[in-house]
C-alpha cells in the first residue's frame, strides 16, 4: 500500500467526499492484485471504510461484496438512487453493513463501523462523493479489455477470475443500440484459444455507466465453470420469469438484471447493468424479443471479430 499523495493512475474513476473529511489514504498499485483506493471517513456513528476498484471478474454493476454467492445476497437488501446510479445496502461478506454502487464504472464500495445499522450514513456518504474530472477524460472510451487487470495478469486461484484470464481478448468500435434506446459505442470481446465458441463480450457506454455483459458456452463444454447458472435465489432480485428454457431474474426498475436461455447447443447468458431502460421494461417484454435482442447481439459481435481478423 501506498500513500494517496503519491503518483497512481487507476484504470477507474477515483471518487472522495466533496465535503466530509478522509482520512489514512492509500491506494494499491497493480502487482499480485488490481489496483484499488481505499480511505476512512468519519462520521458520529463512527469510522466508514470506502474501497474503489475496477471489477472486472463479475458482472458490471452487480454488488459482489453483498452476494454470497451468484443468485443471492447476505441478506435482504434495500437501495437509494444517486450519482446517476442506484446503490445497494445490506450486510457483507464480513457481516458489517454495507452500501455497493458502480458509479462510472468504479465499483465503490462503503462498509460500516462494526454494529453501525445506521443506512441514513451509508447514503449520505454515497451522495457525497465526487469524482475526479482528470480520471473522467483519461477514461472515457477505454475498452474493457485494456482497464481489466485479469485480461492480463495472472490469477491468485478464484474461478471467477481465471474466466477472464483464460480468454483472449480484443477490443472494438461499434454502434449497439438496445429496443429501449440504450446506446453503446465501447465492445471488448474475449475467446478461449481452444474452444472458440465459448467467449464474454462485455459491451458499454463510453463512461462505463452502462454495461451489459454478455457469454455464451457450449452445454458440453470441457472449460471449468463454463458459464453461471441462474439459479432461484434470496435476499437481491425480487423479479423471476422461468419459461420453456428462458430464465430471468431481476431487481424491478432499477436493475440489474441476468437472462439465461438456450440457443441450440450453447448457453447464452445476457447481465444488465443498473441504469439501463432495458432492465425497466424487460419484464413487459416478450421473453422472446429479449432473446432475439440478445441473439443479435452476439451476431453483430461475430460478424465484427471476423471482419477483424
Amino acid at each position: 500500500m501506498k500513500h494517496c499523495s503519491e503518483d497512481f493512475v487507476p484504470p477507474f474513476v477515483r471518487f472522495t467526499p466533496r465535503t466530509m473529511k478522509m482520512r489514512e489514504c492509500t491506494v494499491r498499485t497493480p502487482g499480485p492484485k488490481w489496483a484499488s483506493l481505499r480511505y476512512f471517513v468519519d462520521t458520529e456513528s463512527g469510522s466508514f471504510r470506502v474501497k474503489e476498484f475496477f471489477l472486472d471478474w463479475f458482472f458490471i454493476g452487480f454488488p459482489k461484496c453483498l452476494l454470497k454467492d451468484f443468485s443471492s445476497s447476505y441478506s435482504e437488501t434495500s437501495s437509494v438512487k444517486g450519482q446517476g446510479t442506484v446503490a445497494f445496502i445490506g450486510l457483507n461478506y464480513r457481516g458489517n453493513l454495507s452500501l455497493s454502487a458502480t458509479i462510472l464504472g468504479t465499483q465503490v464500495e462503503i462498509e460500516s463501523p462494526p454494529g453501525s445499522m445506521s443506512q441514513e450514513d451509508l447514503s449520505d456518504l454515497f451522495l457525497d462523493l465526487g469524482y475526479s474530472s482528470d480520471d473522467y477524460v483519461r477514461l472515457s472510451g477505454v475498452p474493457f479489455a485494456e482497464r481489466s487487470f485479469f485480461v492480463r495478469n495472472p490469477v491468485s486461484g478464484w474461478y471467477e477470475e481465471e474466466r477472464i484470464n483464460r480468454l483472449r481478448w480484443q477490443s472494438l468500435r461499434m454502434s449497439v443500440r438496445s429496443p429501449l434506446d440504450d446506446n453503446f459505442d465501447n465492445v471488448s470481446v474475449g475467446i478461449h484459444p481452444q474452444e472458440p465458441d465459448h467467449n464474454i463480450s462485455v459491451i458499454a457506454s463510453d463512461d462505463f455507466s452502462r454495461v451489459i455483459w454478455l457469454e455464451s458456452a457450449h452445454r458440453l463444454s470441457s472449460l471449468t465453470h463454463p458459464y453461471y447458472r441462474v439459479r432461484r435465489g434470496t435476499g437481491f432480485y425480487d423479479k423471476e420469469f422461468r419459461q420453456d428454457g428462458f430464465t430471468a431474474i431481476a431487481r424491478s426498475a432499477s436493475g440489474p438484471s441476468v437472462i439465461q436461455y438456450s440457443a441450440g447447443d450453447f448457453v447464452r447468458t445476457c447481465a444488465f447493468s443498473p441504469g439501463l431502460r432495458c432492465n425497466e421494461e424487460s419484464f413487459a417484454l416478450s421473453p422472446q424479443s429479449v432473446k432475439e435482442f440478445c441473439e443479435s447481439l452476439f451476431e453483430k459481435i461475430r460478424t465484427a471479430v471476423s471482419k477483424s481478423c
